[in-house]
Protein backbone atom coordinates (compact mmCIF):
# COMPACT_ATOMS: atom_id res chain seq x y z
CA UNK A 1 0.00 0.00 0.00
CA UNK A 2 1.59 3.14 -0.80
CA UNK A 3 1.95 6.23 1.49
CA UNK A 4 -0.67 8.80 1.68
CA UNK A 5 0.18 11.71 0.32
CA UNK A 6 -1.35 15.41 1.00
CA UNK A 7 -0.94 19.03 0.25
CA UNK A 8 -1.77 21.23 3.93
CA UNK A 9 -1.81 24.26 5.09
CA UNK A 10 -1.76 24.60 8.96
CA UNK A 11 -2.57 28.12 10.77
CA UNK A 12 -2.03 29.02 14.43
CA UNK A 13 -5.26 30.62 16.07
CA UNK A 14 -3.44 33.71 18.24
CA UNK A 15 -6.44 34.86 19.88
CA UNK A 16 -8.45 32.25 21.65
CA UNK A 17 -11.43 34.43 21.88
CA UNK A 18 -12.08 33.62 18.21
CA UNK A 19 -12.16 29.82 19.11
CA UNK A 20 -16.17 30.33 19.50
CA UNK A 21 -16.83 31.90 16.25
CA UNK A 22 -14.18 29.39 14.15
CA UNK A 23 -15.96 26.39 16.32
CA UNK A 24 -19.56 27.74 14.90
CA UNK A 25 -18.69 28.00 11.77
CA UNK A 26 -17.12 24.81 11.05
CA UNK A 27 -20.61 23.17 12.89
CA UNK A 28 -22.76 24.97 10.37
CA UNK A 29 -20.53 23.20 7.98
CA UNK A 30 -21.79 19.82 9.42
CA UNK A 31 -18.31 19.59 11.52
CA UNK A 32 -17.79 16.55 13.73
CA UNK A 33 -15.68 16.53 16.93
CA UNK A 34 -13.61 14.00 18.28
CA UNK A 35 -11.17 13.82 21.45
CA UNK A 36 -7.99 12.81 19.97
CA UNK A 37 -4.59 11.02 21.91
CA UNK A 38 -1.44 11.09 20.13
CA UNK A 39 1.64 8.97 21.58
CA UNK A 40 5.20 9.78 19.75
CA UNK A 41 7.53 7.01 20.36
CA UNK A 42 11.33 6.93 19.85
CA UNK A 43 14.69 5.20 21.07
CA UNK A 44 16.54 7.02 23.30
CA UNK A 45 18.98 8.46 20.78
CA UNK A 46 15.99 9.17 18.31
CA UNK A 47 17.43 7.18 15.99
CA UNK A 48 13.91 7.49 13.86
CA UNK A 49 13.99 11.26 14.01
CA UNK A 50 17.59 10.79 12.54
CA UNK A 51 16.71 9.09 9.74
CA UNK A 52 14.03 11.42 9.38
CA UNK A 53 10.90 9.64 10.17
CA UNK A 54 8.27 10.37 12.87
CA UNK A 55 6.28 7.07 14.85
CA UNK A 56 3.17 7.62 16.87
CA UNK A 57 0.26 6.01 17.75
CA UNK A 58 -2.96 7.47 17.01
CA UNK A 59 -5.95 6.47 19.75
CA UNK A 60 -8.80 6.80 17.94
CA UNK A 61 -12.40 6.35 19.19
CA UNK A 62 -12.56 2.94 17.93
CA UNK A 63 -9.11 1.78 17.29
CA UNK A 64 -6.04 2.16 17.72
CA UNK A 65 -3.58 2.67 14.88
CA UNK A 66 0.25 3.23 14.09
CA UNK A 67 2.01 5.52 12.11
CA UNK A 68 4.88 6.57 10.06
CA UNK A 69 5.49 10.30 8.71
CA UNK A 70 8.82 10.89 6.94
CA UNK A 71 9.52 14.13 7.12
CA UNK A 72 8.17 16.20 4.63
CA UNK A 73 8.32 19.22 2.71
CA UNK A 74 7.12 23.16 2.91
CA UNK A 75 7.19 25.50 -0.18
CA UNK A 76 5.28 28.42 -0.20
CA UNK A 77 2.85 28.18 2.72
CA UNK A 78 1.85 24.45 1.79
CA UNK A 79 3.31 20.96 3.34
CA UNK A 80 3.53 18.34 1.26
CA UNK A 81 2.95 15.50 3.16
CA UNK A 82 3.00 11.56 3.33
CA UNK A 83 2.09 9.04 5.96
CA UNK A 84 1.38 5.27 6.37
CA UNK A 85 -1.07 4.14 9.21
CA UNK A 86 -1.74 0.84 10.41
CA UNK A 87 -3.98 -1.03 12.85
CA UNK A 88 -2.20 -2.32 16.13
CA UNK A 89 -3.77 -4.40 19.15
CA UNK A 90 -2.63 -1.22 21.85
CA UNK A 91 -0.61 1.65 22.56
CA UNK A 92 2.55 -0.08 22.85
CA UNK A 93 5.33 0.63 20.07
CA UNK A 94 5.24 -2.07 17.36
CA UNK A 95 6.81 -0.97 14.21
CA UNK A 96 6.42 -4.67 13.02
CA UNK A 97 2.88 -3.60 12.20
CA UNK A 98 4.74 -1.77 9.09
CA UNK A 99 6.39 -5.38 8.06
CA UNK A 100 4.48 -5.48 4.03
CA UNK A 101 6.26 -1.39 3.75
CA UNK A 102 9.38 -0.95 2.31
CA UNK A 103 10.28 1.45 4.73
CA UNK A 104 9.86 -1.08 7.88
CA UNK A 105 13.64 -1.80 6.54
CA UNK A 106 14.65 1.62 6.86
CA UNK A 107 13.06 1.62 10.41
CA UNK A 108 14.25 -1.72 11.92
CA UNK A 109 17.99 -0.86 10.70
CA UNK A 110 18.08 2.75 12.11
CA UNK A 111 16.70 1.47 15.82
CA UNK A 112 18.33 -2.02 15.82
CA UNK A 113 17.61 -3.95 18.86
CA UNK A 114 17.16 -0.79 21.10
CA UNK A 115 13.73 -0.25 23.02
CA UNK A 116 10.98 2.31 21.98
CA UNK A 117 10.15 4.47 24.45
CA UNK A 118 7.49 7.37 24.87
CA UNK A 119 8.77 11.21 23.96
CA UNK A 120 5.37 13.11 24.64
CA UNK A 121 1.73 13.00 24.04
CA UNK A 122 -0.58 14.89 22.12
CA UNK A 123 -4.19 15.44 23.92
CA UNK A 124 -6.77 17.10 21.47
CA UNK A 125 -9.80 17.76 20.59
CA UNK A 126 -10.91 17.57 16.92
CA UNK A 127 -13.47 19.48 14.97
CA UNK A 128 -13.29 18.49 11.67
CA UNK A 129 -15.67 19.43 8.25
CA UNK A 130 -15.14 19.18 4.50
CA UNK A 131 -16.03 22.15 2.02
CA UNK A 132 -15.97 22.17 -1.66
CA UNK A 133 -14.13 25.58 -2.48
CA UNK A 134 -15.69 27.82 -5.51
CA UNK A 135 -14.07 25.21 -8.29
CA UNK A 136 -15.54 22.28 -6.58
CA UNK A 137 -11.82 21.95 -5.04
CA UNK A 138 -12.40 19.46 -1.65
CA UNK A 139 -10.27 20.42 1.28
CA UNK A 140 -10.90 18.87 4.85
CA UNK A 141 -11.04 21.89 7.61
CA UNK A 142 -9.79 20.66 10.86
CA UNK A 143 -9.73 22.48 14.24
CA UNK A 144 -7.20 20.54 16.61
CA UNK A 145 -7.27 22.19 20.13
CA UNK A 146 -5.58 20.59 23.00
CA UNK A 147 -2.53 20.32 25.10
CA UNK A 148 1.37 18.71 24.04
CA UNK A 149 3.11 17.14 27.16
CA UNK A 150 5.88 15.12 28.03
CA UNK A 151 8.56 14.85 30.92
CA UNK A 152 6.67 17.20 33.42
CA UNK A 153 6.72 19.90 30.27
CA UNK A 154 3.20 21.01 28.38
CA UNK A 155 1.99 23.79 26.30
CA UNK A 156 -1.59 24.67 24.33
CA UNK A 157 -2.48 23.90 21.11
CA UNK A 158 -4.84 25.85 19.31
CA UNK A 159 -4.37 25.16 15.05
CA UNK A 160 -6.49 25.37 12.14
CA UNK A 161 -5.36 22.84 8.89
CA UNK A 162 -6.63 22.44 5.95
CA UNK A 163 -6.06 19.41 3.56
CA UNK A 164 -6.48 19.03 -0.26
CA UNK A 165 -8.46 15.62 -1.19
CA UNK A 166 -9.01 16.52 -4.28
CA UNK A 167 -8.47 19.85 -6.86
CA UNK A 168 -6.39 22.58 -7.47
CA UNK A 169 -2.99 23.76 -5.44
CA UNK A 170 -3.98 27.44 -5.52
CA UNK A 171 -7.64 26.87 -3.89
CA UNK A 172 -6.20 25.41 -0.99
CA UNK A 173 -4.20 29.04 -0.82
CA UNK A 174 -6.99 30.52 -1.29
CA UNK A 175 -9.23 28.66 1.24
CA UNK A 176 -6.33 29.77 4.05
CA UNK A 177 -6.44 33.66 2.69
CA UNK A 178 -9.75 33.66 3.11
CA UNK A 179 -9.76 32.01 6.91
CA UNK A 180 -6.72 34.82 7.72
CA UNK A 181 -9.10 37.34 6.51
CA UNK A 182 -12.11 36.80 8.97
CA UNK A 183 -10.04 34.84 11.58
CA UNK A 184 -6.71 36.08 13.95
CA UNK A 185 -4.66 33.36 12.16
CA UNK A 186 -0.87 32.80 11.33
CA UNK A 187 1.13 30.26 9.68
CA UNK A 188 2.12 27.89 11.04
CA UNK A 189 5.11 25.49 9.91
CA UNK A 190 5.92 23.17 13.12
CA UNK A 191 4.55 19.96 13.26
CA UNK A 192 2.95 18.34 16.35
CA UNK A 193 6.53 16.12 15.98
CA UNK A 194 8.39 19.47 15.71
CA UNK A 195 6.54 21.15 19.00
CA UNK A 196 6.90 17.95 20.77
CA UNK A 197 10.89 17.48 20.13
CA UNK A 198 10.92 21.43 21.23
CA UNK A 199 9.14 21.20 24.26
CA UNK A 200 11.46 18.93 25.39
CA UNK A 201 14.62 20.71 24.47
CA UNK A 202 15.83 18.63 21.53
CA UNK A 203 17.25 20.14 18.23
CA UNK A 204 17.96 17.86 15.91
Amino acid sequence: MEAFKSQEIKLRLEDPQSLSELMQELEEGEGVEISLETLYYDSPDLDLHRAGYAYLVNRLPDEVQGEINPRGTFQGGVSSMEDWSRPQKDDKPDLDVFQDLPVWEVLKEAVGKKELELLFTVRYSRMAATRFWQDDSRIDYYLDRGTVSGRGQSESLLEVKLILREGRREALLEAAEDLQRRYPLALETRTKDDRGLALLGIRL
